[in-house]
Parts: structure tokens; sequence; C-alpha cells
């Protein structure tokens, strides 16, 4: 059985996150996510973090070994992003991976700590 984190009951406005997860989840995930962003001035990346726009939260079969799950982000790609190419860098695309992986993971309201997470770029 894995530690479930409280789940704190904040204030933040979660109405245009969509998801199956309750309001509180979508709080948690949220607050989660400003734990690895938050740090401008102390972590690589954090100001592109910054721009990240949590739309959606999902849940899939929670009493099952099989669960998955899922975190939705949007931002704009701007320059400082970028390749010499005008593509989007390959660590930057790296770079958002972790915290928007890591925030389903640790909505860890599962029996199993392996929750499968997509990740679509």
């Amino acid at each position: 059985m894995v530690n479930r984190m409280p789940i704190p009951k904040t204030k933040i406005d979660v109405s245009h996150i969509e998801g199956n997860v309750s309001d509180e989840e979508k709080r948690l995930a949220l607050k989660i996510f400003a734990n690895f962003v938050s740090t401008h001035d102390k972590s690589y990346g954090a100001d592109v973090g910054q721009r990240l726009k949590m739309v959606a939260v999902n849940v899939w079969g929670k009493d099952s070994p099989a669960a998955s799950g899922e975190t939705v982000f949007e931002i704009d790609v701007e320059r400082d992003m970028c390749n010499i190419f005008g593509t989007l860098h390959g660590a930057c695309a790296a770079y958002m991976v972790d915290p928007y992986a890591y925030v389903i993971h640790c909505l860890d309201q599962l029996d199993e700590p392996s929750l499968d997470a997509p990740c679509h770029l």
C-alpha cells in the first residue's frame, strides 16, 4: 500500500482544468507542479516551466493494478525554447516531461506505485 499525501483544501481556482479527478486532486496536482517550477533562480528551466498551463488531469482504473493517468499541459513554443532550426529543442522537451509526468505519479490514490503515464509532445 502506498502512503498517500493529504490533499490540501485551498482556494486555488481549478475551474479551467478538465479531467475525471476531484477539484481537490487538481489543486494538489497544481501544487506539486508549482514545486518544480517555482524555483526560477535555483533550477534549470523553471522560467519555461512557469509558462506551462495545466488543462487536464485524468486517472483511470484507480482500483486496478493496470491503472493509468495523464496530465495535459499547454505552452506556446517561444524562441528561447528552440534550437538553431527554430523547432523545439530536445532538452527543453525533456525538461517539460519531467515535472508534468511526476505530477500524475504523486496523485498516488492507487494501490500500486506503477502508474502508466504516457507522454505526447
